[in-house]
Order: structure tokens, then C-alpha cells, then sequence
């Protein structure tokens, strides 16, 4: 079999492949992950072995992998303590393709090289995550995937949820655009029974909730934390000692309330509902229902807080939470039903 083997310093990678006897194409990842991958995919290579963290990876493991081709179209190496990153890394890709991926960020990938160059084809450079390209390609390909259980934990989950969350709306789109390239190539993923068995109770939630209304809730909660920061600069500002004394949390509470309806307008026109038309009529009149419904939930934003601060005598953040739950659930019915609702 001949291996075509990628990583940062392939030489190292090589060491731990004394065991493999046959020829092994080196590849580094000096022009990007993209280029070395299209590299391999194009070479004479029967498998490719990318190993994202050199150190990690123990020899005995990847010999197992490589054990395993013939018998696997991929192979993944996850590390049995994924920790924090990993598992939101899990998740992340779980409702991105509704798909219960079995390791958010692998310290490894052995995938049969005429598989990724079919793969690569759905990708694009500048995808945030390419193993979670390739990984979602096989599965909604139906290739029999295999996994390798490694015992050193690794730094590599910590620096793809950084990759990802640092350019969160640039991955979300990206993986998107994906799913719909997958659907298009493969039709509708079904889960097989074997994997649902692995799937926990929070992936199975993921895999089978409305994609709109989990987006909805996520930028439901960025909207939150905008209302809060706004809220909170607002209180700095407007000191007990100024303009409306021990009532200005009303006015701060105005104020966040405007930049939050501003970042949730866009947001949830271009992520949640889809409303990708900038025709003036339309965005006028998305404009005017959006406020309008803002509007009518700003009152009991507003009542929320004066009964829980002034006449019940809660703490202003507390009362400011209570309010923004029912503000959300509010909001996305009105969004659903009224304001982006589509045309049949």
C-alpha cells in the first residue's frame, strides 16, 4: 500500500510509521491544509494520513490505522479525552450536518485517496475546518468509517474551536453551503442505526431539531449578551446621581434595547430566516415589521422590569434575564410567523 502522509513536520510523522513498510509520500503543511490535501488527492498514493498533532499521536495508534485500510474508506483518530473543545467541536458539526460525528477535532484522519479527491470537490480553501469536510463527505457517502481510540490528550481540539469560533459566522456559512453541496451530491443523510446507538442525549437533540429554530436560539443568546454589554455601559454612564436618578435603568434599558434590535435585524434576515433580498420594498418593509414586533415586545421588556425592580424589589440583572427569556420566545414568533415568513 502505498501513503501518502501529511503534517506539520512530516519527517517526525514518519518516525512513527517505522512499522509501515511500504512507500510513503511526504507532505507538509507549509501552503495551507487545502494545497497539501489536493497534493495527496492527486498522487499515486492508495491511502492519505493526516496527522493533525504529531506528539499526540503514538506510533501503535496509527499503525492500527493503517491496519485498518482496505477494510475502512476512513479511519479517525479520536482522543479519548477530547475535553471542553472537543465535545463543543462534536456538537457544532452535529448541527451543522445533523450528522452525530464520532470526535470533534481528530488528532488524526487515514482516508482512501480516490474518496478525497471526490470529497475535495464539495470544498472550498478557504473552509474554516477541512476534517469536518471530509468527515461529513464520508458519512453522507456512506463509506464505512472506522476509529482508532487514542490515550494522550491533545492541543489540536483547543486550536480548531478557536479557528471555527474566531470566525464563527465565516464557518457557519462555509459549512452550510457545504450541506447543501452534500444534499445535492448525495441526497437527504440518514442516519444509520449503528451510529444513532453512539449518540448521546444532547446530539440527538441536535441531529433532530429545526436547524432554523437552534440558529435562532444561538444568535437569540448573542443578541442577549449585546443587550447586556449596551445595558451595562449604559448603567456606567448613567450614574444614580444623573438625569432620571434610581429610574435610569429604564433609559439604559432603552438604549440596549435599540442595538440589540439592530444586530438581530441582520442577523437573523441573513442566518436564521434566509431573507437574502436587499430590494428596498422588501427591506422597508422588513424594517417596519421587525420594529414593530420589537416594539410591541420592548412593552413587556419593559413592564417585566419595572414589575420585578420597582414593585417586587429583584435585582436589576436578574430581572433584566426573566425578561430577555420571554423577549426571545416572543420574538422568534413573530419573526416565523410574520416578517420573514415566506412566500408558498
Amino acid at each position: 500500500m502505498k501513503l501518502a502522509l501529511i503534517a506539520a513536520d512530516p519527517a517526525a510523522a514518519r518516525e512513527k510509521l517505522r512499522g509501515f513498510s511500504g512507500p510513503v509520500t511526504e507532505i507538509g503543511l507549509a501552503d495551507g491544509e487545502y494545497q497539501a490535501l489536493r497534493r495527496a488527492a492527486e498522487s499515486d498514493a492508495d491511502y492519505v494520513l493526516k496527522v493533525n498533532d504529531v506528539r499526540a499521536a503514538a506510533e501503535g495508534e496509527l499503525m492500527r490505522a493503517a491496519a485498518l485500510a482496505g477494510e475502512k474508506a476512513l479511519v479517525i483518530g479520536r482522543g479519548e479525552k477530547p475535553g471542553l473543545s472537543g465535545f463543543m467541536m462534536r456538537l457544532v458539526y452535529t448541527y451543522s450536518f445533523r450528522i452525530f460525528m464520532r470526535c470533534g477535532a481528530p488528532l488524526f484522519l487515514l482516508i482512501d485517496r480516490r474518496r478525497l479527491a471526490e470529497y475535495l470537490e464539495d470544498c472550498t480553501p478557504d473552509f474554516v475546518c477541512l476534517d469536518a469536510a471530509v468527515i461529513a463527505s464520508a458519512y453522507y457517502d456512506h463509506a464505512p468509517i472506522g476509529a482508532v481510540d487514542c490515550a494522550a490528550a491533545s492541543r489540536y481540539a483547543a486550536e480548531t474551536a478557536g479557528r471555527v469560533f474566531g470566525h464563527v459566522f465565516h464557518s457557519l456559512k462555509t459549512f452550510k453551503q457545504l450541506d447543501l453541496r452534500l444534499q445535492k451530491r448525495y441526497g437527504v443523510y440518514k442516519q444509520e442505526e449503528t451510529h444513532r446507538r453512539e449518540m448521546g442525549a444532547v446530539d440527538r437533540v441536535l441531529a433532530l431539531a429545526h436547524r432554523e429554530m437552534v440558529t435562532y436560539l444561538i444568535f437569540g443568546v448573542l443578541t442577549t449578551v449585546v443587550n447586556y454589554v449596551v445595558y451595562w455601559l449604559c448603567t456606567l454612564i448613567l450614574t444614580p446621581d444623573v438625569f432620571l436618578r434610581d429610574k435610569n435603568y429604564l433609559v439604559s434599558n432603552g438604549i440596549s434595547w435599540m442595538a440589540a434590535v439592530a444586530f438581530a435585524y441582520v442577523t437573523n434576515k441573513l442566518f436564521v430566516f434566509g431573507s437574502h433580498s436587499w430590494k428596498p420594498s422588501t427591506v422597508a418593509r422588513e424594517v417596519v415589521a421587525f420594529v414593530g414586533a420589537r416594539l410591541l415586545s420592548l412593552v413587556f421588556d419593559m413592564g417585566i422590569m419595572f414589575i420585578c425592580v420597582s414593585l417586587i424589589g429583584i435585582n436589576e440583572f436578574i430581572a433584566k434575564l426573566i425578561a430577555q427569556i420571554v423577549v426571545v420566545i416572543l420574538n422568534y414568533i413573530f419573526s416565523k410567523l410574520f416578517i420573514f415568513r415566506k412566500k408558498k
